[in-house]
């Protein structure tokens, strides 16, 4: 099966509404390598989108949408499986908010069978970003989860969590409150704290 990455860098409008709720909008651009077939179409990626955001305010309560910035677009310049962390930065470079390569096997190390999710970048090279696997039926969840980690979330335990470290399944939903806070950007939410907990997994994201 082919493995598909799409890296991420996302841009915020925040809203403040009535008694302090807040609800956030990301508009994402989209761009695919040149050289893949993927199947992500237009429709296809609008529905991911979607379904992230109804994860995280329908299932959740936390008032976030996601959508899609004009059409999905293609790139060149910069590879399409990333193998090391040169080629993971010059997909990063991309200028475009989501960008879909061909595969990735490596994140902060290497690893055999390489990773579905990433959202490393080394600190002071620019904006978090992401590295997620379009699946078919939980692609959603894994964009949700390494989204989660552009605005500072760390991995948590528990069976159910969407920011588990462990394999995302469709049972992998649920946040907490300070996690959605941190998903709107909430002015205090302490998320970029350098402490992250000790936890391991077979199959890290």
């Amino acid at each position: 099966m082919r493995t598909i990455i799409a890296i991420v860098c996302l841009a915020l409008v925040l809203w403040v509404g009535p008694a302090g709720a807040q609800r956030a909008e990301y508009s994402l651009k989209v761009s695919i390598h040149e050289g893949m077939q993927t199947g992500l179409t237009q429709q296809r990626v609008e529905q991911i989108l979607q379904e992230a955001s109804s994860l995280l305010k329908d299932r959740n309560g936390c008032d976030v949408k996601f959508r899609l910035d004009g059409s999905v677009g293609t790139f060149t310049g910069a590879p399409k499986d990333i193998t090391n962390e040169a080629e993971l930065e010059a997909v990063h470079r991309v200028n475009a908010d989501i960008k879909v390569v061909e595969s990735i096997t490596f994140c902060k190390t290497h690893r055999r069978s390489g990773y579905i999710g990433c959202a490393w970048r080394r600190e002071g090279r620019g904006s978090k970003t992401v590295i997620v696997t379009p699946l078919v039926a939980k692609a959603h969840i894994l964009w949700a989860h390494e989204f989660g980690h552009t605005k500072g979330l760390p991995h948590r335990a528990g069976d159910q969590v969407l920011m588990t470290p462990c394999r995302i399944s469709p049972i992998t939903v649920e946040i907490n409150q300070h996690e959605c806070d941190c998903f709107v950007g909430r002015s205090g939410a302490h998320c970029q704290s350098r402490s992250r907990p000790n936890l391991t997994c077979a199959a890290r994201q």
